[in-house]
């Protein structure tokens, strides 16, 4: 019996301002998974991401997301939309590798040369001041085009320590 969730690629980066996993989608899997449960950073910031394809790191205004902001201290954490931007945030990430959190996020459709792709996930961290922080997103790509990677960046810190995964997830019908 086959596998349905198949490890894809591994990538890792020490002080660096960006990380990409390339050549990681085919039509192998319409649905695929990236983990990112290693992460330190040189100040608290938000991870973002943005879809590679035949051409490189696509930059343009074509991302939209919705996030869900929640906090464990008194201040509600709020919601967060932003649409013809240039990439998709994934989530608050607190200083520190015991306390930077983890991501999982699911990425649909990327190879999929006529359909958009669409991303949606969940993360947690610590916030300074020793609170909780989860946050829960949904975005997507919206032009129809083949992705073959993703390129992960901070808004403004530097990931001093980062470990990103792919799985592929085949649906059994």
């Amino acid at each position: 019996m086959a596998n349905n969730y198949q490890f894809i690629k591994s990538e890792s980066g020490l002080s660096v301002s960006t990380l990409s996993l390339t050549d990681c989608f085919s039509d192998n899997y319409s649905m695929y998974q990236l983990i990112i449960n290693k992460l330190d950073v040189s100040t608290t910031d938000y991870l973002q991401i943005r879809f590679i394809d035949s051409g490189g790191v696509i930059s343009t205004n074509n991302y939209s997301y919705g996030r869900l902001n929640m906090l464990s201290s008194s201040a509600p954490g709020g919601q967060e939309r932003q649409s013809s931007i240039s990439y998709l945030r994934l989530g608050y990430v607190g200083t520190g590798s015991e306390v930077a959190g983890g991501f999982v996020h699911n990425i649909a459709n990327p190879y999929i040369s006529n359909s958009n792709t669409f991303m949606f996930g969940e993360n947690s961290s610590n916030q300074t001041g020793n609170f909780l922080y989860g946050g829960k997103m949904v975005g997507m790509y919206d032009v129809a085009s083949q992705i073959t990677g993703v390129q992960l960046f901070m808004a403004s810190a530097t990931m001093n320590g980062i470990k990103a995964t792919m799985f592929g997830i085949k649906w059994v019908h």
